[in-house]
């Protein structure tokens, strides 16, 4: 509600920010407010462990965390559901109509089956990183990490059958993405180590983006994304969150031409695209969900997919390991502080979409 002090003396009511109108262009703030003409973040529910990674599944939200439980909310909110105990240490998840998959570098993927709670394991190599396509393929990198090292590399088990395809033998990575185009990952970072070890944090940063195209052809991409740590794709490019660099790179399929679409970041990390936008958390990584923030204040950006002036949607504070979205809204996991500081714990959030 917005006050006013009339010319009497008298405080009277001017109208309040409507949410389900708000800003300019308006956009429905659906489950948050709206505060000086911008959506605010609403709290879905609280996780009872440290999340590592998060996944939008119809009409819920799963997410796994570090002592490799597996979680559901609905996207209404609420309280959350323990749905079952999946490894000792999960750090990747993803979503089929019929499956869980949940990738854990002690046990390697395991498949969840909706309907029965029945557990599979389908790959005993440590798996840092898991995505499916909207008809149930699922696509997994594997790496040396704890599991054998004989099983590194970037793989994929078609809905519907039980073999899996070695898309990229032996290319280790923790992070991987998927469009209709191909299969693009990082290779060499098998647990995001090299941007971590020793004081500099990006001191062995020197890992080339690569890709598999649906014909079997290969492209390395190395000269532009040299301590690329985070990947997007839409169809049309590959979007790469340059940890170490502060930068976003966009790179187009059909001629493999690069452009940075943003500057200056601080920490650009978790990222997901859409038509029109990408959206990232910066002072955060996505290696294999080992690495959220720790000191400073996390952000949740936009930026347009063609380049732009970056505009801030939430600023967060620390702990965010995760991002996910839907059309109109935004997921992520972050550290919930209690109004009084007396207490902190982890929960999932969501934010509508700005209108481009």
């Amino acid at each position: 509600m917005r006050w006013l002090v009339s010319m009497l003396g008298f405080v009277i009511a001017c109208g309040s920010e409507d949410a389900h109108r708000c800003g300019s262009p308006p956009v429905d703030c659906l489950g948050g407010a709206c505060l000086n003409g911008q959506c605010s973040a609403w709290r879905l529910t609280t996780s009872p462990d440290f999340p590592t990674a998060l996944t939008v599944d119809g009409d819920d939200i799963d997410w796994v965390t570090q002592s490799g439980e597996l979680f559901s909310v609905s996207k209404a909110g609420g309280p959350s559901t323990d749905v079952m105990h999946v490894t000792g240490y999960a750090v990747a998840v993803a979503a089929s109509p019929s499956s869980i998959y949940v990738g854990s570098p002690l046990d390697g993927l395991l498949r969840v089956e909706r309907s029965t709670h029945d557990l599979i394991t389908l790959d005993t190599a440590s798996a840092l990183a898991v995505t499916t396509n909207v008809i149930g393929d699922v696509t997994w990198a594997a790496a040396p990490f704890f599991g054998p090292s004989s099983g590194a590399g970037i793989k994929r088990q078609r809905s519907g059958t039980s073999t899996t395809e070695a898309l990229a033998p032996g290319e280790a990575s923790a992070v991987v993405a998927i469009d209709d185009v191909g299969t693009y990952w990082i290779d060499g970072m098998s647990s995001g180590w090299g941007c971590s070890l020793g004081n500099d944090p990006c001191q062995n940063a020197q890992f080339p983006v690569r890709a598999r195209f649906a014909d079997g052809t290969f492209a390395t991409y190395a000269a532009a994304t040299a301590s690329a740590d985070c990947l997007a794709a839409d169809g049309s490019a590959l979007y790469v969150a340059d940890w170490c660099a502060g930068t976003v790179t966009r790179i187009e399929h059909a001629d493999a031409a690069s452009t940075v679409i943003a500057r200056g970041l601080a920490w650009p990390g978790a990222i997901v695209v859409d038509d029109t936008s990408v959206y990232l958390v910066l002072i955060t990584r996505c290696s294999g969900g080992f690495w959220a923030t720790t000191t400073g204040s996390s952000a949740l950006v936009r930026i347009p997919k063609d380049g732009g002036a970056t505009s801030t949607l939430r600023t967060i504070g620390q702990g965010v390991s995760a991002i996910a979205q839907d059309d109109a809204t935004l997921y992520y996991l972050a550290t919930d502080h209690a109004p009084d500081a007396s207490a902190t714990h982890e929960a999932v959030f969501a934010i509508a979409k700005p209108v481009p």
